[in-house]
């Protein structure tokens, strides 16, 4: 969908002013940002899509995230089912509220990142070496939903939460809470944020986590209408916004540019096509074992 025009500003789908919008199925290759909530957004979806290799120009061996909340006057945004390394809510410009991550696999580090070049043509990459966390929650980001996700790398990202930025390679799953050199940090990020249902990688893949402690049940003050009871079950639905699995995603032709292994495990639609996924013994992922070669030459989807 998106190509690289190089710098640090190469966005893959920005949202500006927007609301109601749909950024589905689509691959990202190259991309600064593949998806961003830039400015004022709301009701927007960012859904299925595949991320790969992003591209931070200023610091060689960065692991930019796949998705940002890069603007204030973000809420009540879903992201669902996309593959990528990671998503952060950062203060650069402002806060967003609201927004939920469903069923996405992030696993906080990619295959490589950019080293050198000047152009999306001469790219050359290397390992990455720098932020590397799936899930990222800054300073005074409130009531964010982050549930039925599969967080995180083995032997990378082994511990499951930090309120500390940490330059260099962190170790943990998610980030809340902390700001940068002009923001402080921000304790009631983690009141607020609500876990359900996510398997990580530091406390383990097979066990996905239904904690009532990691949901925001008595927030009190002003902040008390936002609480949210401790859900009954856990069982999650296949989607937040489809009732059957759309025509497209039964199809397997998104996956014909990655390699050619048309396996439900491998491919974004994996939590549409099955409602087990993130329940104990479902099969993880490996969005990365693919052909990087075919799909540096292709310049089509299908």
């Amino acid at each position: 969908m998106a190509v690289s025009a190089g710098g640090t500003g190469s966005y893959g789908a920005e949202a500006f002013s927007a609301s109601d919008c749909l950024i589905e199925n689509n691959i990202m290759q190259g991309v600064t940002t593949p998806h961003i909530s830039n400015g004022t957004t709301s009701g927007c979806v960012f859904s299925y899509n595949y991320s790969v290799n992003g591209v931070y120009t200023p610091s060689p061996g960065y692991n930019i995230p796949a998705h940002g909340d890069h603007g204030s006057g973000v809420a009540m945004v879903l992201l669902e089912g996309n593959i990528a390394n990671g998503a952060t809510a950062d203060v650069i410009h402002g806060t967003s509220n609201l927004n939920t991550h469903f069923r996405n696999y992030f696993t906080g580090i990619q295959p490589v990142c950019y080293a050198s070049g000047s152009s999306y043509a001469t790219y050359t990459y290397q390992a990455c070496k720098n932020n590397v966390i799936p899930e990222q929650v800054f300073a005074f980001h409130r009531f964010f939903n982050l549930i039925g996700n599969i967080l995180g790398t083995t032997g990378t990202n082994t511990t499951y939460t930090s309120s500390t930025m940490i330059n260099g390679i962190p170790t943990s799953v998610i980030g809340e809470g902390y700001g940068n050199v002009s923001v402080p940090s921000d304790p009631n990020v983690a009141p607020t944020l609500m876990l359900w249902g996510n398997a990580d990688s530091a406390t383990g893949f097979g066990s996905p986590r239904f904690n009532c402690s990691e949901v925001p049940t008595a927030l009190t003050g002003v902040q008390a209408p936002f609480s949210n009871p401790c859900p009954s079950s856990q069982s999650l639905p296949a989607s937040f916004y489809y009732a059957a699995t759309p025509s497209w995603c039964s199809m397997f032709r998104w996956f014909k540019h990655c390699g050619g292994r048309r396996t439900r495990q491998q491919h974004p639609c994996n939590g549409l096509l099955s409602q087990s996924w993130g329940a104990p013994g479902w099969d993880k992922p490996s969005p990365y074992e693919f052909q990087r070669e075919r799909l540096l030459r292709t310049n089509s989807i299908e």
